[in-house]
């Protein structure tokens, strides 16, 4: 006789393939029980707790590169402030008070 997996050689009376562990004609037809070959429910359990931790670096850093990028972008709006306001259409900077371009006319803040 032999197994319907793998082929392999296997005696009449054997519920189970000693090769690949596929059940037999024999062991389907007494209802042998299929025994169960991994714990997947503690796989899963130990998977989603590496992913929770790795999740918990990656938004630790994205927190940490956006408070920088927040900072830098403060730094700039506050020189930018103390500069002026500078034109979108000339580029000529003008008092920060001010709604329209002195040399273009261009409406500032838009």
């Amino acid at each position: 006789m032999f197994c319907s997996n793998c082929g392999e050689t296997i005696l009449e009376d054997v519920n189970f393939c000693q090769k690949c562990g596929v059940q037999t004609m024999k062991g389907a037809e007494e209802n042998v029980p299929i025994p169960r070959q991994r714990n997947w429910e503690k796989e899963l359990e130990s998977a989603v707790e590496t992913i929770s931790k790795e999740m918990e670096k990656a938004f630790s850093i994205a927190s940490s590169e956006l408070k920088k990028a927040l900072q830098r972008t403060k730094e700039k709006l506050s020189k930018t402030e103390k500069k002026g306001l500078i034109c979108t259409k000339c580029g000529e900077t003008n008092q920060n008070d001010t709604n329209y371009c002195y040399k273009c006319g261009t409406k500032l803040n838009e």
